[in-house]
């Protein structure tokens, strides 16, 4: 029965090593993109306003609300830039870009 559980602790110490590393490797393939929270904090400078249904540091999902009631939007980073999804359109988010998107 000792040697079942020290199996099974070996393991998970081994799934867990994996784990860390293999997102440590991908945090770095990407360019150290940062926290979600970063990206939501990048997003909100630009004065657009977001209601995240979730997010990532690169990406992310939500509505936002407009004179037409709330549309829901994606929002990407792409070469360094951030760019904006709804209806049919994408365009780089601008103080223009935002505009439009209010204003239906």
């Amino acid at each position: 029965m000792k040697h079942r559980w020290q199996g099974a602790v070996v393991a998970a110490v081994l799934v867990a090593a994996v784990l860390v590393a293999g997102s440590a490797v991908y945090w770095y393939g990407e360019g150290q993109p940062g926290t979600p929270d970063q990206f939501r904090d990048r997003v909100s400078a630009t004065g657009l306003v977001v209601d995240w249904h979730n997010n990532g540091p690169r990406g992310g999902d939500g509505s936002v609300a407009t004179d037409c009631g709330p549309v829901d939007v994606a929002v990407d980073e792409i070469d360094g830039e951030l760019w904006i999804r709804w209806a049919e359109s994408r365009e780089r988010i601008t103080p223009a870009s935002i505009e439009a998107l209010v204003d239906c």
